[in-house]
């Protein structure tokens, strides 16, 4: 554990040295590839039982990849964990496999991928001297999952660094980056939805045409309790969700993640409650960022 929490330690200096004097350069200088990089050698180096995906699908997808001699050959696999995921994600495991049959390797680029995306997301944001404590947050919220759920948090991060174009107002770049995130994860397609979602709540929208939008600007506070109020039941009734989605019988695995919510292995309220003390200094941030950024409302945060 001393060396996970060294980790963040050193990963968070780096990235306040590298932010600290350039509130608004979108390039990473040394000390943030050398934040990245941190995290990456320790995705890489970490025992192959941390993670229920890694000893699932991560393991194994890797290890069939090795001891296969072409490409189609792995893509058309019959074996289940490669079978079930998606078409570029299987390319993406081949490909590595091809540079090292060291599974090290794999769980270094996966994780090299999710914080390029993050690290460039902060940047291109401009948060300055704070990106220290977005990549605070990220590694006290986020990283146990990314280095169990490595598919998913690929497709986080990029959605993640594609926000850009919703505040761009481009949307079929937008568009493109939510195709992309989804050949890696396909539940990333519901992220679609953020673009026209953003727009209803900024606070800009008070002179707005739209009603709709009057309306979200005018009873702002009251939506955004209601937006923390559901966000907070999806999870609390996370078990019931799955177990609902499961009875459909549209994806198998669907059902062992009911089973294993059902069993405490994934989800637990001292959890919930551990996440949300992480999230208070976030408001510190946020609020400087309110000053600086009329557009970084609530909703983008």
């Amino acid at each position: 554990m001393i060396i996970y929490f060294a980790s963040v330690i050193l990963s968070c200096s780096f990235t306040y040295l590298d932010t600290y004097k350039k509130n608004h350069a979108e390039k990473i200088g040394l000390a943030g590839w050398i934040a990245i990089l941190i995290s990456c050698f320790l995705a890489g180096a970490r025992e192959i039982g941390v993670g229920s995906d890694t000893i699932g699908y991560g393991s194994i997808m890797f290890e069939v990849a090795t001891r296969t001699n072409s490409l189609s050959a792995y893509v058309n696999s019959n074996i289940s964990y490669v079978a079930q995921a998606e078409l570029v994600y299987r390319i993406f495991i081949y490909l590595i496999s091809r540079i090292s049959k060291d599974i090290f390797f794999q769980f270094f680029i996966i994780q090299f991928v999710i914080m390029l995306f993050l690290y460039k997301g902060f940047k291109e944001n401009h948060l300055g001297r704070y990106t220290w404590l977005a990549m605070f947050l990220y590694y006290m919220l986020f990283l146990g999952f990314s280095l169990n759920l490595m598919r998913q948090s690929m497709s986080i991060a990029i959605i993640f660094w594609g926000m850009r174009y919703i505040k761009q107002r481009e949307f079929f770049k937008y568009l493109l980056v939510v195709i992309i995130a989804s050949s890696f994860q396909m539940t990333s397609i519901v992220s679609i939805f953020l673009y026209p979602f953003y727009y209803i709540c900024l606070d800009e929208t008070k002179n707005s045409a739209s009603r709709l939008t009057r309306f979200c600007h005018r009873y702002r506070r009251a939506i955004n309790i209601c937006i923390l109020l559901i966000s907070a039941s999806v999870v609390i009734g996370a078990r019931n969700i799955i177990g609902f989605v499961a009875n459909l019988g549209i994806k198998k695995s669907y059902s062992v993640q009911y089973n294993n919510i059902r069993g405490g292995k994934l989800f637990n309220n001292s959890s919930l409650i551990l996440m949300i003390m992480f999230i208070f200094p976030f408001w510190i941030w946020y609020r400087n960022m309110r000053r600086k950024n009329g557009e970084f409302n609530f909703y983008f945060m």
